[in-house]
């Protein structure tokens, strides 16, 4: 992944490490490439700002999606196909996007 390694991913209220690799993909590039061509990491998860809706064109495998509010509620979860464009969610500022399962 071109873009760097911030830490992990961690759901607060339980403190269950979501992903033990979490990057924010910063770049025009990096947030248009995301996984394309590339296999997902089972511990990894990327992020996408200023994001309310993603695709998976040239994704290999499907991701699981989380979208959140600027205060960083999540607002929806959903499972993406590949070659398919995601649900548009209104009020989504960030992406979280990891492997399936």
């Amino acid at each position: 992944m071109a873009e760097p390694v911030l830490g992990r991913l961690v759901h607060e209220p339980s403190g269950r490490v979501l992903a033990t690799h979490a990057a924010v993909a910063r770049s025009v590039w990096g947030r248009l490439v995301g996984w394309i061509g590339r296999a997902v990491p089972a511990d990894t998860a990327l992020a996408i700002d200023a994001c309310g809706q993603i695709h998976t064109f040239g994704v290999r495998a499907p991701l699981d999606v989380a979208h959140c509010a600027a205060d960083g509620r999540v607002l929806r979860v959903a499972r993406v196909a590949p070659g398919t464009l995601g649900p548009r969610v209104a009020g989504s500022v960030r992406v979280w996007e990891t492997a399936a399962g």
